[in-house]
């Protein structure tokens, strides 16, 4: 498997991926087009997006969208090196500071495998569509 930066179509694809485990059309205008896509034989296992905040030097993971045909250990494969490709590209981009913000306890546990720390275990992600 390979890490690249993420192109249009991989955005595309994480549009689609997350879309089809929410059940509903995640908003294009969410995604943003900066992140890492991880490649295994011209296949893309996992797109992870990274929104980087303008004002400060943090960026932040946004959505990790894996291949529905992956099998486990594919998708977890593909996280960990997307994670540390992630690490050298928003540094890269200016960031100092890296969080990630994952419901899934699973990614948050790999997180911590890779060496991030955990801030306040009482956060809950909010959404509001404001137009």
């Amino acid at each position: 498997m390979e890490v690249r930066e993420m192109t249009e179509e991989d955005r595309k694809l994480a549009i689609r991926w997350v879309s089809l485990r929410a059940g509903a059309n995640a908003p294009e205008d969410m995604f943003p087009h900066t992140g890492a896509a991880v490649v295994d034989g011209g296949v893309v296992r996992l797109v992870q997006t990274v929104f980087f905040e303008g004002t400060s030097a943090m960026a932040v993971l946004g959505w990790c969208a894996g291949n529905p045909n992956n099998l486990p250990r594919e998708s977890l494969t593909a996280f960990r090196l997307a994670i540390g490709f992630t690490e050298g590209y928003a540094i890269r981009h200016g960031a100092r500071h890296l969080i990630g913000i994952y419901g899934d306890p699973g990614l948050s546990r790999q997180l911590d495998r890779l060496g991030f720390v955990s801030g306040d275990s009482d956060v809950q992600q909010k959404y509001k569509r404001m137009r």
